[in-house]
């Protein structure tokens, strides 16, 4: 193709970057960063800094640079595409609001939460005013903050964020799995904040354990008492949340109890994941 249309021809361009982003998808990535940087480079000079398909280059190699754990020159990108997405399709268009996304995700990574939260702020209120505050596709966005959140050591800050998505699904859907996977999130987040400060106070560290311990056992056994509401992609959760009473009652020292846990998660672990 490019011997027929030349190296900047659109067409050229967007097999550069299909192939880059194969190269990515199975983990060659010292062949896709040199196509994926090509890629933006040729389209920023042909098509224009602001141009959709420049602006998906851009967010592509950021994506890269973040899977090679080259955050440094992965941070600078995901930021100024956000800054174009906003100023070309505005502050609430989904490509914008992905683009946020992404960013929020590197800066956790680079264990930067100070940017992150602002962020995630402003991501929530766009989402708030799409959908509606009471939105169960609104408590999904919630959950997924708050899975962020955790995963990267920030309990306090998930923990409004998973109470509201809480009392949204307790509203609208008490019976369904998704409202008792909210409650083993809850669950989560206190158990984190427990261990945070389970050296400077035990007595308030134990106080979070037992407020833990009923939102975990109930998110379990409301999960599996509907495990065939749960689709497939979803199995993870009920895994996820035998695991997190394994580690609710070990870091509680109820070893007996965590070791009765670990043993029914690791019979039912082929069957959930």
């Amino acid at each position: 193709m490019n011997s027929k249309l030349g190296a900047e021809h659109p067409y050229t361009l967007g097999s550069m970057n299909n192939l880059a982003d194969a190269y990515k998808k199975v983990g060659r990535l010292d062949e896709a960063l040199p196509l994926f940087e090509e890629a933006l480079k040729l389209r920023k000079v042909k098509l224009g800094a602001e141009h959709p398909d420049t602006l998906k280059s851009m967010n592509n190699l950021a994506m890269a640079y973040r899977d090679a754990a080259r955050l440094d020159e992965a941070l600078p990108l995901f930021e100024e595409a956000l800054k174009l997405f906003e100023t070309k399709l505005g502050a609430e268009h989904p490509n914008t609001l992905a683009s946020m996304e992404n960013l929020i995700g590197a800066y956790l990574l680079a264990k930067q939460p100070e940017k992150a939260f602002p962020q995630f702020q402003r991501l929530i209120a766009a989402k708030r005013a799409q959908v509606g505050a009471d939105d169960a596709a609104f408590a999904g966005v919630l959950a997924s903050v708050c899975l962020q959140l955790v995963k990267h050591g920030q309990f306090t800050a998930a923990e409004p964020y998973v109470r509201e998505c809480l009392a949204i699904r307790a509203k609208a859907f008490p019976d369904d799995w998704r409202s008792f996977s909210a409650k083993s999130m809850l669950g989560a987040v206190l158990v984190g904040q427990a261990k945070e400060i389970y050296y400077s106070d035990a007595a308030a560290a134990a106080a979070k354990f037992a407020e833990a311990e009923p939102l975990l056992i109930e998110g379990y056994q409301g999960m599996k008492d509907r495990e065939s509401q749960i689709p497939a992609a979803g199995k993870y959760n009920l895994a996820d949340a035998q695991q997190r009473l394994v580690d609710l009652y070990t870091a509680w020292n109820k070893l007996d109890e965590a070791a009765r846990w670990r043993k029914e998660l690791d019979q039912s672990e082929p069957a959930s994941r």
